[in-house]
C-alpha cells in the first residue's frame, strides 16, 4: 500500500516511520527542506525510551510533490488551520480511488476535505499515539495508544486495507462504529488540557494536581459533553476519567497549544474551542468557560507583538 503523510510533524512522522517499517511504501510530505534532507539521508531517527534507531522512509518537500508520487491513501496531519493549504499537495497525490483520512485535532477538517474531494474519498481517524519532534527528522515516541478509524467512505474496502497496514506495523488500531463519539470525547479532554494549560502556563500534570485548575478542567469538559449530548452524540468514553489519565501520563509535558502560543505561532484553538462554541450556539447550549478560553487564546494570538517577553529586554 502506498501511503503519503501530509504534514509530517511528530505524530505524522511517527506513524509514517512505523508504517514504512511494517512494509508500506510511505512518503512523508513536509514544508521544511532541512527535515526532507535529513530524512532522505538518514531516515527518521526514532527515539523510544532512550533507545534510538533509524527507519528508512522517503520524504518530499510539499512544493516538489508530483503526479508520479500518486498514492492509495493520504493521511492528513497538518495543523487544522492549514487544511485548505494542503489541497494542492493532496490533488497531486490523488488517484481515482484515493482515500484521504484526517487525523487532525478539533472539528471541521473532515467537512473541508469532503467539500473539496468528495465525501466518498474522505474518512476520519482518531489517534491516541504520543510523539514529539525533537528536531527535524528526530521523533521521540511518547508512548503507544490506540488509533480508531471511522467507516470506509465509498465502501470500497480501503479503510480495511489501511487498518491492516497499521496492525502489521505494530500500531494498535481498530474500526469504530461510533467514531463521532470518540471524536467528541477526545475533543472534551483536548479542550480542557490544551486550553487551560495555555492560559495558566502549566504542564499537563498540574491541571490535575492543582485543585482550582482541576475544577476548571472539569467544567470545560462538562460544557463540551453537554454540547455533544445536545447534538445526539453518544460519547465513547468518560472524558473526565480520561482527563485524569492523560494528565498523569503526560504530567511533565506541555501541550502543543501552549508551545505554539509561547513561540508566537498560531494555535488550533479555533478548531477546538471555536468549534465547540459554534456547535453550542447551534444547539442552544451555554458554554461560558470554553467561550472565555477561546477568546483569551485568540487575544494571545492577536497580541503577539505586545508579548510580556519584551519586558525582559
Amino acid at each position: 500500500m502506498r501511503i503519503a503523510v501530509v504534514g509530517a510533524g511528530g505524530l505524522g512522522s511517527k506513524i509514517g516511520a512505523r508504517l514504512s517499517e511494517g512494509g508500506s511504501e510511505v512518503i512523508l510530505v513536509h514544508r521544511n527542506r532541512d527535515y526532507v534532507a535529513r530524512v532522505n539521508n538518514n531516515g527518521i531517527a526514532y527515539v523510544d525510551q532512550g533507545d534510538r534507531r533509524h527507519i528508512s522512509v522517503r520524504a518530499v518537500h510539499e512544493s516538489d510533490v508530483a503526479t508520479n508520487d500518486a498514492v492509495d491513501v493520504v493521511l492528513v496531519t497538518v495543523k487544522s488551520y492549514d487544511t485548505q493549504n494542503a489541497f494542492r499537495v493532496i490533488e497531486s497525490l490523488a488517484t481515482s480511488q484515493l482515500l484521504i483520512v484526517t487525523l487532525q485535532n478539533g472539528l471541521g477538517n473532515r467537512d473541508r476535505l469532503a467539500d473539496e474531494f468528495g465525501t466518498e474519498h474522505v474518512g476520519i481517524a482518531v489517534s491516541f499515539q504520543g510523539a514529539t519532534m525533537i528536531e527535524p527528522g528526530v521523533v521521540d515516541d511518547k508512548g503507544p495508544g490506540p488509533t480508531y478509524f471511522g467507516p470506509d467512505p465509498g465502501g470500497l474496502g480501503r479503510m480495511d486495507q489501511l487498518l491492516h497496514a497499521f496492525q502489521s506495523s505494530g500500531l494498535e488500531s481498530s474500526i469504530s462504529d461510533n467514531i463521532d463519539g470518540i471524536v467528541w470525547a477526545k475533543l472534551a479532554v483536548t479542550a480542557a488540557i490544551n486550553g487551560l494549560a495555555t492560559l495558566l502556563r502549566l504542564p499537563n500534570g498540574a491541571l490535575h494536581d492543582l485543585p482550582d485548575a482541576r475544577v476548571l478542567a472539569r467544567q470545560a469538559i462538562q460544557e463540551t459533553m453537554a454540547v455533544a449530548h445536545a447534538r445526539g452524540t453518544e460519547l465513547a468514553f468518560d472524558p473526565v476519567e480520561r482527563f485524569s489519565q492523560v494528565a498523569k501520563a503526560t504530567q511533565s509535558m506541555f501541550s502543543g497549544t501552549l508551545l505554539d502560543a509561547v513561540r508566537g505561532r498560531r494555535t488550533e484553538s479555533d478548531a477546538i474551542h471555536g468549534e465547540i462554541v459554534r456547535h453550542a450556539r447551534d444547539a442552544g447550549v451555554v458554554v461560558p468557560l470554553v467561550s472565555v478560553i477561546h477568546r483569551a487564546i485568540r487575544a494571545i494570538e492577536e497580541g503577539r507583538e505586545h508579548s510580556f517577553h519584551q519586558l525582559r529586554q
